[in-house]
Parts: C-alpha cells; structure tokens; sequence
C-alpha cells in the first residue's frame, strides 16, 4: 500500500484527480487533500508519504518557489498543473513528473507507475543500508553511504559536516566531499548519537570540529561554515557548551 496526499486549491481539480488515483491505483491511499502549501507542509518530509501531487499556482502562492525551502525527505513529487512555463524549475527539484491539466488518464498513469517503480527502489535501498549500519561493529561506528554509483564506508568520527542539497546530502570530510543520495533527515538519524548537531535546516555538524561560533553561522575545520537559525541558536550554544568547543 502506498500513501499520497494532494495540493489543489481547485475544487473540481481535486475530485478529478481524486476519482483518477482510485479507479487506476486502488493500492494508493490519499489520506489528505488540502488547498495551500503552507497547509500540506507538515505532510512533507514524512517517511510515510511516497506521493505528493502538487499545483503550482496555490491561494498561498507558488509552490516551486516555496518548495525549495523544505526538506520533501524520501516522497516523490508529481506537479500538476495548467502553466508550461514551471517545468524547467520543476526539473531543477527533482520532481518526479511535471503533468499538464487537464490531466489524460494515461500520463497519470505512466508518471504513477514511474513513482511506485522508485519507491520500492528506494525502499529496498534504504532496508539493505540501515541492516548494514546495524551489524557494523560498533566500535568502528562507520556510516554506509550510497551515491549515484557507488557506495562508501565512512569513520563517523571524520565527518565535519552533513549539508542538504535538496534531495540529496553534501557529507563534507576532512579529506573528501561526497554527494549522498538520501536527505539530510536520513542521515541526521545516523549520526546524532555521536555528537551531531543541527543547526539549521540545511546543516548538521559535528561537535568535534567546531571552532568558532558567530550569530548566525559556525566556523569548523578546514574553513568549513554551517549555518545557525535563529530559532535554532539557543539550542546549539547550550549543545556546544557541553563540549570543548571554541565559542565566541
């Protein structure tokens, strides 16, 4: 059974697509509807959403703008839409299909089928690597990372810092930079125990390499800089004032 939930400020809109995804996808559940971004927002990012179906021109604005500031995690997204001119953005997200409305039964079909196909790629993916951490030696505390094409074993220990870059996380080492194909919430989990922090939506550090802490970023190692929202701040000073940190 997948799960889906649909971004449509269109009433008639909603209903077509809704009647579309249950003759054609009895196994997909949609399990909201909603009409704004700002109202679906709690639903991204959520392990057990695979499918959004996401409008373009929303009553709260435009959602390729206002999707580049959320973490979408592991779901896939399909744009649906009566606008042409968004598809080159939507590329640029990552998004999944970019389908035209009205919508022909076959394209839904195809983008759907497409999404599924992916999800269980990345299901299975994401089973076969967090059994690998689990039976690493724990003394070793190595993080199994897999990219487009390929698969690195990486000491914990040596990581500087993780950085989201959309669907993807830029895990930044001493020596190496690589580009893991997971979100940055994926890895998140991974490394807190070790003295992790995040301090913004698009930044985990490590505690270890911390060398100077400003108002709105963080100095490490190797000239590295994380960002610290403001919501975030008090957190990460209290955080650091446990370690050895330099703070200033």
């Amino acid at each position: 059974m997948y799960k889906g939930i649909i971004v449509e400020d269109e009433f008639n809109a909603q209903q077509a697509l809704t009647k579309m995804l249950r003759l054609l996808f009895p196994q997909l559940e949609i399990v909201k509807i909603v009409s704004s971004f700002e109202t679906c927002k709690p639903y991204l990012g959520k392990q057990d959403i695979d499918l959004v179906f996401l409008d373009i021109e929303l009553e709260d604005g435009t959602s390729v703008e206002k999707l580049k500031e959320v973490d979408v995690g592991s779901s896939q997204i399909i744009f649906t839409t009566g606008y042409s001119q968004y598809a080159i953005e939507a590329i640029k997200l990552n998004a999944l299909d970019y389908l035209l409305k009205p919508i022909e039964p076959s394209e839904l079909k195809g983008a759907v089928e497409k999404a599924f196909a992916k999800i269980d790629q990345e299901k299975e993916t994401r089973k076969r690597i967090k059994a690998a951490n689990r039976v690493l030696d724990e003394e070793a505390k190595e993080l199994v990372v897999k990219t487009i094409d390929q698969i690195y074993y990486i000491q914990i220990k040596d990581i500087v810092m993780l950085q989201s870059e959309g669907a993807y996380t830029r895990i930044s080492t001493k020596d190496t930079t690589i580009l893991a194909s997971k979100h940055l919430k994926y890895y998140e989990q991974l490394v807190s125990p070790y003295g992790f922090i995040r301090t913004h939506q698009s930044f985990v550090v490590n505690k270890r390499f911390v060398r100077k802490v400003q108002k709105s970023h963080i100095q490490l190692e190797e000239g590295m800089v994380a960002s610290i929202s403001v919501r975030k701040y008090s957190e990460v000073m209290a955080l650091l004032a446990q370690s050895e940190s330099v703070v200033s």
